[in-house]
């Protein structure tokens, strides 16, 4: 019977675990949609330089192969 409940008794164990951070994380979420979005001329503010160029993933188009990650640290 234990071993049968066992896989229940984990998944709880976990769910117990990750509740503190979870509600943490929502509340942050709600308090973020109260304050809603930055008006347009307070964007600017932001970024004095204006975004930054396009984010991508690492696929080109038409090849559907993954480009190499290159990883490195500076001295």
């Amino acid at each position: 019977m234990i071993q049968q409940l066992q896989p229940q008794a984990d998944l709880l164990r976990d769910i117990t675990r990750w509740r503190p951070p979870l509600a943490a994380l929502l509340a942050a979420l709600e308090e973020a949609e109260r304050l809603g979005p930055l008006p347009a001329s307070d964007q600017g503010q932001l970024l004095p330089d204006g975004p930054g160029p396009p984010l991508g993933n690492s696929i080109e188009e038409g090849q559907g192969h993954l480009q190499p990650g290159v990883f490195g640290t500076t001295v």
